[in-house]
């Protein structure tokens, strides 16, 4: 995210109006793979939070900043941690938080790696299984995005370490963000009725 706030704005993007992409909502969702990469993490995390804000809300004066919690990755006590970075960052911005956390642990309940895409290095994989693999390969990694090979794979160690969300969890996130954001939508749409009225 520090890298984001720091880069610099294309010069063909700087004559053009501002929010010209008609950007009205930002969802912010920081901090997973940033706690790895920062120094610093728990000090330098609400300074780089309030950077970005600074950054978003002179780009995209018009739109909305919406901080999410992270989804579930490690252990509770981490996800805590940054959910409670995320929260402290959000209420000094004055930002309403849209906590991903619950429903996405919920949809876990079902089946601990049942949201998670499967990453794991080629060389570790027994040979009599390479074929099987080869169209799943991209560089050095086999890479899948749903449960196909489990059965066949899932007990060699680390087989279900990586915790990206693969499509199914990004479905469970997009469907989230979606009742979020109608419930936002419904709700400025009563306010500029009333207000009109």
């Amino acid at each position: 995210m520090k890298r984001f706030a720091d880069c610099s704005i294309p010069a063909a993007m700087t004559d053009t109006p501002q929010n010209c992409l008609g950007i009205d909502y930002i969802f912010i969702r920081y901090g997973l793979n940033d706690r790895a990469k920062i120094e610093n993490f728990v000090e330098n995390f609400p300074k780089h939070f309030a950077e970005l804000c600074d950054r978003l809300r002179r780009d995209h004066p018009a739109a909305e900043l919406i901080p999410m919690t992270v989804i579930p990755f490690s252990s509770k006590e981490a996800s805590e941690q940054i959910n409670g970075l995320v929260r402290q960052a959000a209420a000094a911005e004055n930002l309403e938080v849209f906590d991903i956390y619950p429903r996405y642990a919920a949809e876990l309940s079902k089946g601990v790696n049942s949201l998670n895409y499967r990453r794991y290095p080629l060389a570790k994989v027994p040979a009599q299984y390479h074929p099987l693999v080869q169209s799943f390969v991209h560089g050095p990694s086999v890479e899948v995005m749903g449960n196909e090979l489990d059965p066949i794979l899932g007990d060699l160690p680390g087989w279900y370490s990586d915790r990206h969300p693969n499509l199914a969890g990004y479905n469970v996130i997009a469907d989230e963000t979606a009742k979020y954001l109608s419930k936002r939508l419904r709700h400025k749409k009563a306010k500029t009725l009333s207000a009109s009225q």
